[in-house]
């Protein structure tokens, strides 16, 4: 009888475990896609606000979670930092008008979000190896972006 506690025993053992690792596998998932949809509403943020004066902080409030924590979740999911995402958007930005308008350097700097046109050239050149001057007379002579 001992015997056949113990053959009954097992499966339920094995099936409580089997219960148990679908539940973390689910959990885990769920956590996943929580942090994923996290960055993604940061990137739309982002998207609808990178000219003005954003941070991570601030959208960090919108979103209802420290900083620390977006920052881990949007490099997490996205392999740059927030500010290098940042960055990048406003530099494509910027090279976009600078291929597509006449409008002076210190109107796109100010368009993509940067309010000193010196610090624009900057990082601007530090990101494209090129001034945003030369970037619009290459990106026309060449007919591309």
């Amino acid at each position: 009888q001992d015997r056949r506690k113990e053959n009954r025993a097992v499966p339920q053992a094995s099936a409580v475990a089997d219960l148990a690792y679908a539940l973390a596998l689910l959990v885990a998932g769920s956590r996943e896609a929580r942090q994923s949809g996290l960055a993604a509403r940061a990137v739309a943020y982002l998207e609808g606000h990178y000219p003005e004066d954003v941070s991570l902080t601030r959208i960090a409030e919108e979103l209802h979670v420290s900083s620390f924590y977006l920052s881990h979740i949007f490099r997490q999911s996205k392999g740059v930092t927030f500010s290098d995402y940042l960055t990048n958007m406003r530099i494509d930005e910027a090279k976009r008008l600078l291929t597509i308008t006449g409008l002076p350097v210190i109107e796109v700097a100010a368009r993509v979000g940067y309010r000193e046109p010196n610090y624009f050239g900057r990082v601007f050149k530090k990101a494209t190896g090129m001034t945003p001057l030369s970037w619009r007379r290459a990106s026309r002579a060449t007919g591309c972006d």
